[in-house]
């Protein structure tokens, strides 16, 4: 089964001619890349390559910014606002976070598809709404605790905002309240997030310098929050006595049922999401036999506790084997092995449980904004 799908062409020289993951990229009219989506479905570690990261620009990318140049100011509610540069915080004590980045966006088909009913989304296709839009990473950077505490803290912070330097007419949601022109991006954590020590500004992805797509000179990572809120390109922070208004906080990114709904929720956290990556529908009919179910698996709140699998729709369900390492902010790779020996159609369901005590939905409620899917994903698949 795997063997079809990797391998290209004749084994040369024994050894096969794989197949390479491709990205799917769009580019604006200058040809500069606006938006990648990640073939995550083709790759076999938990750390993804940083030229195949999904990126996505609310803005527009931003001319690059020259690290020798480059510098932040901490203003607001703080004791000694001050600004540093890159060499400056390359003197405190760095720290290394691997983490899952997620776009609220990711898997956004499948919320039409469970109000609206019609044809289920496609798995591991680009033409499918908001697929592929996750990446795992290693970044290394200073814990934005560190710079706060220098710049001291005042009683009564609740929120510090993060801008970047990118700039641009933000696009009008339905039920926006009110629209900047002209903003840069920015979003405002609060404060107990922004002291986590895993919160870091970052420089380093993947143990080499970040690229200018992904954010450098140095970018906000935020762990097991939506990708939203890992601001690229910062060049401001701002300790605040109360909660600014953000348009992609207070506008975009939350829950409800429709533009006129006044009870609005900010999303934060990821959800607690796992999803079966083989076999696949495309493969289908499969001869009886053995098959590997595998797939990854992760949450925002942290560790994942268990993944559990159906092999029968939901009626029954039986515990995957988790693989190893199994880390706090990173996805995991689960596998259970099927005994398929029944011909006709069986619908495979894999559900996430974390430490948290959350489990896995069937169905991500509606969201009038369609953020944040995190239901069961199924899979159909048909036994000859």
């Amino acid at each position: 089964m795997a063997k079809n799908r990797e391998v290209e062409g004749d084994i040369l020289l024994g050894w096969a001619d794989r197949k390479r993951p491709v990205p799917n990229q769009r580019k604006d009219e200058e040809g500069r890349v606006q938006m990648v989506q990640t073939p995550y479905w083709e790759l076999q570690g938990l750390i993804t390559a940083a030229d195949l990261r999904y990126q996505v620009q609310h803005l527009g990318v931003p001319e690059p910014v020259y690290p020798d140049d480059w510098s932040a100011g901490v203003t607001g509610h703080v004791e000694k606002p001050f600004t540093f540069t890159l060499e400056d915080l390359k003197k405190l004590p760095t720290r290394t976070v691997r983490a899952l980045t997620e776009c609220a966006g990711n898997d956004t088909a499948y919320f039409e598809y469970n109000k609206d009913g019609g044809e289920r989304p496609k798995a591991f296709d680009f033409d499918t709404k908001g697929t592929g839009l996750a990446s795992g990473g290693e970044f290394t950077g200073v814990p934005l605790h560190l710079i706060l505490e220098k710049a001291g803290i005042k009683p009564g912070a609740v929120s510090v905002r993060v801008q970047g330097f990118d700039q641009g007419a933000p696009q009008a949601a339905p039920g926006a309240r009110k629209v900047p022109e002209m903003m840069n991006y920015d979003k405002a954590l609060p404060i107990e997030k922004a002291l986590d020590p895993d919160t870091i500004l970052a420089w380093g992805l993947n143990g080499d310098y970040m690229m200018h797509i992904h954010g450098a000179p140095v970018r906000l990572v935020v762990p097991g929050w939506t990708g939203n809120w890992w601001i690229k390109w910062v060049d401001g922070i701002e300790v605040c006595d109360h909660v600014p208004w953000c348009y992609y906080q207070s506008e975009y990114y939350y829950r409800s049922e429709s533009p006129d709904d006044p009870n609005r929720e900010v999303i934060y956290q990821l959800g607690v999401k796992a999803e079966i990556l083989e076999p696949r529908e495309s493969e289908s009919p499969l001869p009886r036999g053995e098959y590997a179910i595998r797939g990854l698996a992760w949450s925002g709140e942290g560790a994942l506790a268990r993944v559990e699998i159906s092999t029968d729709g939901g009626e029954t369900w039986n515990d995957a084997a988790l693989g190893e390492p199994r880390e706090k902010w990173l996805w995991n790779r689960f596998v259970y092995v099927w005994n398929a020996d029944k011909p006709g159609k069986h619908v495979l369901m894999a559900r996430a449980h974390d430490q948290a005590g959350r489990v896995q939905v069937a169905k991500t409620p509606w969201n009038h904004l369609m953020k944040n899917y995190d239901g069961i994903k199924p899979v159909e698949i048909e036994i000859s």
